[in-house]
């Protein structure tokens, strides 16, 4: 083996190109071998043959097509030519910059455009108005929690139900729905769009839910957009957590005793460690809540 000589695994390493990649260059008569053993068939290549290679892998990483890496390579020791080669591929990288930047503002705009899947359902008024008098109760009031001032709206495609926490307390009630059309989604209605329809009218209304706005009895509100806890998970942590359905003509069960903080359809908690009632959990709101 002369001196100086690498062997084609060598060569890959001190380039940057894989095995494969030279064997394909020497295939294409763009890095020749500067010797292959007539018996092996191994390839070596000489010393210079190692900037050759690194310029090659750098031309390749630019997207320069091979024709073109050919050009530079046989002009390589005249910079001026070279340098305009490489110059032109450059205008050419900016143009296609350019019309790719094009095509993005274009599909932007088209995602922009497109219409918003729609959630549509038919609930009965007075159930509706029960449901979210049973959960608002547990609504917050703190602005750097934004996720929690209003009642998510989660439909899982065939169950809706309506969640409030302010992370002390959880109520979830479980709302009869009908001709149900569209996909699940989960969207968080304001305060003030809530406080509207706790008097709903006593007679068939529809929903129209996206994950953006919420349409109810006519009535349209922009949804708050951020992420609502995990309540599912939470209430499955909490033995203590019971759910009721809200139902026409099922509001209740025997015997239950509704008050201001708890309604026929909720899942309420307090949290774990303390006892007592939800107005318990409400007094000690101030001196258990994290900063």
């Amino acid at each position: 083996m002369a001196e100086g000589t690498r062997s084609i695994g060598a060569l890959a390493r001190e380039s940057g190109l894989s095995v494969s990649a030279l064997r394909f260059y020497d295939a294409a008569a763009v890095l020749p071998p500067a010797r292959v053993d007539a018996v092996t068939g191994y390839r070596w290549y000489s010393a210079d043959q190692i900037s050759q290679a690194r310029l090659i892998a750098s031309l390749r990483k630019i997207s320069m097509p091979l024709t073109e890496i050919c050009h530079v390579l046989a002009v390589r020791n005249d910079p001026v030519q070279a340098g305009y080669l490489l110059d032109a591929h450059l205008r050419r990288l900016e143009d296609a910059l350019i019309d790719a930047r094009g095509q993005l503002d274009m599909a932007r705009d088209l995602l922009a455009h497109q219409e918003k899947p729609m959630t549509r359902m038919t609930v009965f008024g007075s159930d509706l108005a029960a449901a979210l008098s049973a959960v608002r109760f547990a609504v917050s009031d703190d602005p750097e929690l934004p996720a929690l001032n209003g009642v998510l709206f989660d439909y899982d495609g065939s169950t809706l139900r309506l969640v409030a926490t302010d992370r002390y307390r959880l109520a979830v009630a479980t709302l009869a729905s009908r001709n149900q059309l569209g996909p699940a989604v989960q969207v968080i209605a304001p305060r003030s769009l809530i406080d509207d329809l706790t008097a709903a009218p006593d007679d068939d209304i529809s929903l129209r839910l996206d994950h953006d706005s919420l349409t109810i009895a006519g009535v349209h509100a922009e949804a708050i957009t951020a992420v609502f806890p995990n309540y599912q998970r939470a209430a499955a942590d909490d033995p203590r957590t019971t759910g009721l359905r809200h139902d026409r003509g099922r509001a209740r069960p025997p015997g239950h005793r509704p008050d201001a903080h708890h309604d026929a359809g909720t899942e309420q908690r307090t949290p774990r460690g303390e006892r007592g009632t939800a107005d318990r959990s409400t007094d000690r709101r101030a001196r258990t809540r994290s900063p």
